[in-house]
């Protein structure tokens, strides 16, 4: 769960969320990729809670938007997801007919029967 630092309520009864909520719920281990998507302008800049800009916190309705604006699907490379997934087929195959090869007393890499 979240602790208690990390979520703030204001008057205004809009949640405050502080980093390391905000990276949890966006997946994001680090605080540098969060700072590179506010710079592009996809996320938006948290609100300054001080003076100096030192303590701050984003909007949990419009860290909800933003989640809810990123597309669906695979990720960023789909088909690179394909790729790695017919690899893993291929391996599991090979592995299953090694496997059966084994157990009818072939030698994996040469195909004869052992004792013969």
């Amino acid at each position: 769960m979240t602790d208690s630092d990390d979520l703030l309520l204001v008057r205004s009864g809009r949640v405050l969320l502080r980093r390391p909520e905000v990276l949890r719920r966006v997946g994001l281990k680090s605080p540098v990729t969060l700072w590179r998507w506010i710079e592009a302008g996809d996320l938006t800049a948290p609100v300054k809670l001080n003076p100096d800009g030192t303590l701050c916190a984003w909007h949990e309705d419009e860290v909800d938007a933003y989640i809810a604006s990123r597309p669906r699907g695979q990720g960023k490379r789909p088909e690179a997801a394909l790729e790695a997934h017919e690899r893993y087929a291929r391996e599991r195959h090979e592995a299953a007919r090694e496997a059966a090869n084994i157990q009818q007393g072939r030698t994996p890499k040469f195909g004869f029967k052992r004792g013969t």
